[in-house]
């Protein structure tokens, strides 16, 4: 299995860190299982972590990303890049996959800042950062699955590309969304709004970004769909508060840090578990 990657790399530059795809016996690609499905999960978070980088451009690694993707039986299709809004269309196996980006701009941290709410349109209401982001594509979104209205989508994402993917459910329809390290979205109309859908939501181990918005005030944040927490060795469906603590910072390690501070070369646990990468690892501990 692969080892945890507790670098600044694999945290703000996922592009960087490792080979991707990187498994010795990769798990069987069936994008159209019903529910949830670990094999699935690791095929989508693979593609969360392709998606970082830029099409245009042979990294210093000599990865490119159409390549790359082929060599792992994908062919992308579209590439989305609007306002800091970043995502591509993939196709295997007679399916679509709409793969968004996470936070990698400065425009996209301002999305994740604005902890003010606005309507949603299919009923109650969510962040207003993410609903203005969201906004940037949805139009493109619409002409997408107009081109392809026969075929069978997924769609899944990091981050804020995780919030995205979520959002976009109503104008994809997707037999399946995963995302990982998904913040809070909205209040419980909002969530309940988007309740027909297939949403799985990775949490791992204390992931910070998770706990994010904080509930202010009258508007209680939450995210949709059923959460699969992963905690390095099994996963827990919908785990009670108690069970885990995503977002509680390790005091200890932050004491020792401030007694050693060059040990703040690396994140805490509390930052780190959000990479892709380590979200990868974690999902290999089921298959």
């Amino acid at each position: 299995m692969s080892q945890l990657d507790k670098s600044w790399q694999a945290l703000l530059q996922p592009q960087r860190a490792g080979t991707f795809f990187d498994r010795k016996s990769k798990p069987d690609k069936r994008l159209g299982e019903p529910g949830f499905s670990p094999a699935t999960a690791w095929w989508m978070a693979a593609l969360c972590q392709a998606v970082y980088l830029d099409p245009a451009v042979t990294d210093a690694n000599g990865h490119e990303r159409a390549r790359l993707l082929a060599e792992h039986g994908f062919s992308e299709l579209h590439c989305i890049d609007n306002n800091g809004v970043k995502a591509m269309v993939v196709e295997s196996d007679g399916y679509l996959v709409l793969v968004f980006r996470g936070t990698d701009s400065l425009d996209n941290w301002t999305s994740n800042v604005q902890f003010f709410a606005a309507d949603w349109p299919g009923g109650g209401q969510a962040h207003k950062g993410f609903i203005d982001a969201f906004d940037d594509v949805a139009a493109e979104l619409t002409e997408l699955r107009q081109r392809w209205p026969e075929r069978p989508w997924m769609i899944t994402g990091h981050s804020l590309g995780a919030v995205l993917a979520v959002m976009s459910c109503p104008l994809i329809r997707p037999t399946g969304a995963y995302g990982f390290g998904c913040p809070n979205i909205g209040n419980e109309p909002f969530v309940q709004s988007l309740s027909g859908f297939d949403i799985f939501q990775l949490i791992n181990g204390r992931d910070l970004v998770t706990t994010l918005p904080p509930s202010i005030g009258y508007l209680r944040y939450h995210r949709p769909g059923t959460v699969y927490y992963l905690d390095g060795v099994s996963c827990h469906v919908n785990p009670e508060n108690k069970t885990f603590r995503p977002g509680s910072v390790d005091l200890d390690l932050l004491i020792d840090r401030a007694v050693n501070v060059s040990e703040w070369k690396d994140p805490v646990k509390d930052l780190y578990d959000h990479s892709i990468v380590n979200y990868m690892v974690a999902i290999e501990a089921l298959l």
